[in-house]
Formats: structure tokens, sequence, C-alpha cells
């Protein structure tokens, strides 16, 4: 899981998936906190984090809510000396989802619907750093299948982008919902570009933009049948698109310059002032600069 702010990119993950990172102007990563796991379950909380220009949110579960942001979150602050400034449960539900910048949302399908399915969405308000949730159905004109669906969603204008698991990129709108099919990654917003995010569909790796399928062929974006929590695709030059290739090489670009990283494993793709920059797996993360 990844923010970025600026010139600063903060990282949640290491072994355990407890681990608060910061990096600074494509810099080394430096350990900001250890956000705790519960030893007797043995399992970390469900955690999202959002980093703004004075502290990092990190949202988790509420105090006896369980391992998973399902029900009851909070918010904790932090800031940029590591130490926890601020601790806020959630309070009343917000009124309206198509208001907030989310975190996490969690759909659910009804069973004795077709396309209806229950959803919380889960933030941090970083004015007032207060978690906020709501949660409540929505028909979104696709066939639910049973499959339970979570990750992170990204607001533009009137529309909640979700990668749906293993189903594709909805397109939720207070009116119902649009798929487009495939395997889809986190949604960031690219300039008059919309909502862009990473994908495969039918073999072939490609992006969304604002709902329109463009395929980059080319070696996959992320490995495996889910896509990581952090986006694959990062503003390029004047406008352009750069989609991340998992383990290096040659960047897939729109209306850009040729681009690539050196060979590695990579679970995410920024767009920082200083450059462009892939973050290597694992429990010592790396920001590596991609060449043009």
């Amino acid at each position: 899981m990844i923010s970025v702010c600026g010139s600063q990119v903060a990282l949640l993950g290491g072994w355990r998936g407890d681990r608060l990172w910061l990096a600074h102007s494509g810099g080394a990563f430096e350990l900001l906190a250890e956000l705790g796991w519960d030893e007797t379950a043995q399992t970390t909380p469900q955690r999202r984090i959002r980093l703004t220009p004075e502290a990092c949110f990190v949202l988790e579960p509420g105090e006896g809510a369980g391992p998973m942001l399902n029900g009851k979150v909070r918010a904790r602050r932090f800031d940029f000396d590591g130490q926890e400034t601020g601790r806020e449960e959630a309070t009343d539900d917000v009124a309206d989802p198509w208001i907030i910048e989310w975190l996490h949302f969690l759909a659910v399908p009804i069973l004795e619907s077709e396309s209806r399915y229950w959803i919380r969405f889960s933030g941090v308000d970083p004015e007032s750093g207060r978690a906020c949730s709501w949660s409540g159905e929505a028909d979104t004109g696709i066939a639910a299948r049973g499959i339970v669906c979570d990750g992170v969603p990204l607001l533009v204008g009137d529309t909640l982008w979700l990668p749906m698991i293993r189903r594709g990129l909805l397109a939720l709108r207070r009116d119902g919902g649009t798929l487009g099919e495939g395997q889809a990654s986190r949604a960031i917003r690219i300039g008059a570009r919309g909502a862009c995010a990473a994908g495969i569909r039918d073999g072939v790796s490609g992006v969304w933009m604002d709902g329109a399928w463009h395929p980059l062929p080319g070696e996959a974006p992320f490995l495996g049948s889910q896509a990581p929590l952090s986006p694959l695709v990062a503003t390029h030059g004047d406008g352009g698109v750069a989609l991340l290739r998992a383990r290096g090489g040659a960047l897939g670009v729109i209306d850009g310059a040729a681009a690539r990283l050196p060979e590695g494993l990579y679970s995410a793709l920024v767009s920082l002032p200083e450059g462009l920059f892939g973050v290597t797996e694992g429990d010592s993360p790396r920001l590596v600069a991609a060449v043009l």
C-alpha cells in the first residue's frame, strides 16, 4: 500500500505488513513507525494509509473490531519524525459516499439479487483526523456471482471507481454501475484522462482510462490473479501514461517517451517531481528510477 504527496512516498508493508516507511525526493525509504500486529492471533490488522503535507494517516480497525476493515474503524496520525500525534475513532457515518475520497471498500453480493451489493466505504478526513464510513446497497449492474471484493476506491467527479477482484473495473454512479471486464488494479487520477488503472484482459495487459480499455501488449503489470493495492500506472511526461511491468524492463507508454526499469520485482509505479520510479517488493523496499 502506497500513498504519494508531492515528493514524498509513504509505504505500508514489510513481511508482516505492519511497517510504515517514508521516502523523500526519490531517496531511500526510512522506517517511520512499527504499527503492530496481533501476536495472539498471529495476524496483522488490515490497514490503509493517506499521506498529506503535514502527516501520514493510518486507517485500521477500531478497538475490539477484529482484524478486518469491515466494521468500526479508527485513524492514527503520525508526524514525519514517526511520533503518533493522534488517534480518533470513527464518528457518525457519512450521508453521501460520492463526496469522500475513501481508502477502502468492501463489496458483498446480495445473493437474492441479480446485481445488488452491500458496500461499505471507510476513510480518513485529513482535516479533522477522524475516521469515517458509509454503508448501504448499490446496484452495480453486474451479476453478483457470490464474489466478495475489497480494495482501494477512487472518486473522480460523480463516479467511484472500484477494482473488483477477478471481475474488472467498476464505474459506480448514483444511478448504477458499469463494469470493464478483466483483472483490474487500483485506479489513480491522471490529469484530464480521469481514472486510470492497469489491467489484464483476455491475456493482454493494458490501461483503463476513464473506463475505455487501451491494450499495451507486453509483460504483465502484476503477477498472479490479484493486483497489489498500490498504483501500477503513473503520469509520464506532459500528460502521458506509463504502465508498470512487474518484472521490470520496458514500461508500457501512452503519449510519452520510451522508459524502462532495471530487471527486478516491482509492486508499484509512482510519478514524482524528480521523475518516474518503480517500487521494489520485499522487506527492504526501494525506489528505482526509470531510465528514459
